[in-house]
């Protein structure tokens, strides 16, 4: 297996644009786990309804694995790309719309553990940069360099808030801030995976951080 780093936190804190810094800077693959639950979510989307996938009870371990075998993570170019059914569809993944598709499917146990695999593969090919939610305490329990960046809930609305996506959609800053706490409950309270920072990672709160402070910042611990 390859070296790990892995960077989790909640929504909007950076932890992204941190972890593909980072992953840059040092020549590592980047993994965005976040996409690829975004990926499942549509698909998903493609077969059943917003109940459905509220409700989650349709969910298979056979039907997991039909829909990891239809994607593609690749990362080319400080670029993280999804294939789905050899179609790239990154484009389509970064909307609320699928905010809202892979915070639910993100919760379902099932589609974490038949994720987990696919994670566990890249991660044997590549040194690697990970970011998400669990990467510390599940996927890579073992890895050498573990951070969990998070921010003041007014700075992450803030930050989400000037995401590209949600701009075009219009949404207003309250529905962006309820969006956000709720990705936060759902998050926290899940049985699977709740969004705790590993016992041996370094946390790092960016409210007052630019994000190259914070580039910077866990640089400086690597």
């Amino acid at each position: 297996m390859g070296k790990q780093i892995t960077i989790d936190g909640p929504t909007a804190s950076g932890k992204g644009s941190i972890a593909r810094a980072i992953a840059t800077h040092g020549g590592f693959f980047y993994l965005d786990t976040g996409l690829l639950y975004r990926a499942m979510g549509y698909i998903a989307s493609q077969d059943y309804s917003r109940e459905a996938i509220d409700a989650a009870t349709f969910w298979t371990e056979q039907l997991v694995a039909q829909y990891r075998e239809r994607l593609r993570y690749a990362y080319h170019g400080d670029r993280a790309c999804i294939m789905v059914d050899g179609i790239d569809v990154t484009a389509l993944l970064r909307t609320p719309d699928m905010d809202w598709f892979a915070s639910h499917v993100s919760s379902v146990p099932l589609v974490r553990h038949g994720l987990r695999e696919l994670q566990r593969t890249l991660a044997h090919e590549h040194d690697i940069v990970i970011d998400g939610r669990d990467c510390g305490t599940v996927l890579f329990p073992h890895a050498p360099h573990k951070f969990f960046i998070t921010a003041s809930l007014e700075v992450r609305v803030a930050r989400a808030a000037a995401d590209s996506a949600r701009r075009a959609r219009g949404m207003s800053l309250a529905a962006i801030q309820e969006a956000v706490c709720m990705r936060d409950v759902r998050d926290l309270i899940r049985p699977i995976s709740p969004l705790v920072p590993a016992a041996d990672a370094r946390i790092l709160d960016t409210t007052t951080l630019s994000l190259e402070a914070a580039i910077v910042l866990v640089l400086s611990y690597l």
